[in-house]
């Protein structure tokens, strides 16, 4: 830990500042945590090694792997539709194949957004 350079994603969930001790970890939900995920460049790299990954799995069981390392649960069926659904509309948008890395860095991305990734229930 460089004390002059702190992480800002780490601030973003509030990691103790290393210039006083601290008993105990603050809880907090705010705004700042959620745009963290969606914003920061490490989670964003982070997805698409993860969606890199999963193009190591044939097609069909991407999103059941998927769901597995991420929320220890196959999907529903409603769930897998839906995902289906998105990676079709990013499909189009990129003009890509079932294959591109792009897209599984996105459907990764959204994964790690999903609020079941954020919160224990």
């Amino acid at each position: 830990m460089k004390r002059n350079f702190l992480s800002p994603f780490e601030a973003a969930f509030d990691r103790p500042i290393p210039f006083t001790s601290i008993g105990r970890r603050s809880v907090s939900n705010v705004p700042a945590q959620s745009l963290t995920l969606m914003n920061d460049p490490f989670v964003i790299q982070e997805a698409a090694r993860w969606g890199k990954q999963l193009l190591e799995v044939p097609g069909e069981d991407r999103i059941a792997r998927a769901f597995v390392q991420a929320f220890a649960r196959p999907p529903l069926e409603v769930e897998t539709e839906t995902l289906r659904g998105f990676l079709t509309t990013q499909q189009e948008s990129y003009q890509c194949g079932p294959d591109d890395e792009r897209l599984w860095a996105d459907f990764c991305h959204l994964l790690i957004n999903k609020k079941e990734f954020i919160y224990l229930k």
